[in-house]
This record gives C-alpha cells, structure tokens and sequence, in this order.
C-alpha cells in the first residue's frame, strides 16, 4: 500500500509540474483568475485528444495541418478580464518576467485601441512557449501556450493558409 501511495503520489506531482508554464505566467494567472469567470487552464492529454477527435471532421488540408500541431501543446492557460482590473504595476512586472525567461517580442500589432504582443520562447530551434497578450480600452486577453513545433512547421501551415487564401 505504501508504495502504491508513492507512486500516485510522484504522478500527481509530476503531472502538476507538466503544466506549468513559467513561474511569472502562473503567478499573474493565478493572481487574476480568481473572481473571474473567464479563465481556463488545459493540460496537453486534453488538447491531443481533442485534436484526435476532431481530425476525422475536417477535409481541408490547413486544418489538418493545423490539428497536427495542436497536438503538440502541451498546455494552454486563457485568461480574459475587465482591462481595468489589472494593474500596470503587474503588467510591467509580467512583461519584465517574460523577459528574464528568455521569451523574445515576435511581433506587436497596434490599431485605433487595441495593442496586441506575441511573444515566443525557443529551445533547439524549436518553439517552447508562445504567450500572447491583447488589450483594448475595456477588455485583457491572455493567452499562454507550451508547445513543441519546429519553426519549418508552422511556416509550412502559414503559407499553405495564404495559398488557400485564409
């Protein structure tokens, strides 16, 4: 019994940390998601079998190419709030955090009031981590997740999605 004990008890450890993201994204999740009802947090089996699910459904080739990738998220926090509940102190201190964990600016996108940032972390010319924030006057959207795709994949469904004509 005890070592039946152990082992339940290494699993749910283990599986806790595999969801982690990085210690700034969970402290700012964490911080902002209670009280509020548009959040979710999806552990990677999840994703995969969603993607496995779905994949009979759909015909398009963008789409089944975009499912193959999906399937190799590991986890996705989302996080949707008044834009006035979060504070620019926590904000500034998120985005220096990201920093210090090696996630580099990929692209920023600026319109009349909304302010989207894109930023990716790598490892072995592969993408661990892809965190988006967007903001408009009344609403913050966060999006952070942990993935494993080389870069030749994701360019390969970004041009077959503009071939398409997405």
């Amino acid at each position: 019994m005890k070592k039946i004990t152990l082992l339940v008890g290494f699993l749910i450890t283990t599986l806790s940390f595999s969801f982690a993201q990085t210690r700034h994204i969970d402290a700012f999740y964490k911080k902002y998601k209670r009280g509020n009802p548009a959040h979710v947090s999806l552990g990677g089996g999840l994703i995969r079998f969603a993607a496995l699910v779905g994949k009979p459904f759909v015909e398009d080739e963008v789409e089944k190419r975009a499912l193959n990738l999906a399937r190799r998220t590991r986890g996705i926090k989302v996080l949707v709030s008044d834009a006035l509940s979060i504070s620019a102190k926590d904000y500034k201190a998120l985005m220096a955090g990201l920093r210090e964990d090696n996630f580099d600016q990929y692209m920023m996108i600026r319109s009349e009031d909304t302010k989207a940032n894109i930023l990716i972390r790598e490892r072995k010319d592969r993408i661990r981590n892809v965190f988006i924030i967007a903001e408009e006057e009344e609403e913050f959207v966060m999006v952070s997740l942990e993935t494993n795709i080389h870069y030749e994949e994701l360019e390969a469904l970004i041009n077959l999605a503009i071939d398409e004509g997405y």
